[in-house]
């Protein structure tokens, strides 16, 4: 699953740059790539109330998580020994990286570079 949202994020990116090669350089580029470089600056503090609540409770979620993830630094047969439903626990990381990683970049912007 992760090898699919990796190949996803791959091609995106590929796609996005690939399109901006061919646009000239004026307003619209230069506030495509501001963009897509991901910051701040076009952020306000009202879209805070959406983004807060994710990034709180994926947080959360990890912490409760906390000390399956630290067996899991073993190995995962000796978790799945000592009682870790591993597969499980690789799920649900998943997608809690996943909900956050989305919650921050529908904040500030892509970044390609640091997702590849």
């Amino acid at each position: 699953m992760s090898t699919l949202i990796l190949a996803g994020v791959a091609w995106r990116f590929a796609r996005s740059h690939g399109g901006l090669s061919y646009a000239c350089f004026g307003q619209l580029v230069r506030s495509i790539l501001f963009w897509l470089s991901g910051s701040f600056a076009l952020s306000q503090w009202s879209e805070i109330h959406i983004v807060c609540p994710l990034v709180l409770v994926s947080s959360a979620v990890l912490i409760l998580f906390s000390k399956p993830l630290n067996i899991m630094q073993l190995d995962e047969e000796q978790a799945q020994q000592l009682g870790v439903n591993v597969e499980g626990l690789k799920i649900a990381m998943l997608s809690v990286a996943t909900l956050i990683t989305a919650a921050a970049v529908s904040f500030v912007g892509i970044i390609g570079f640091v997702v590849l």
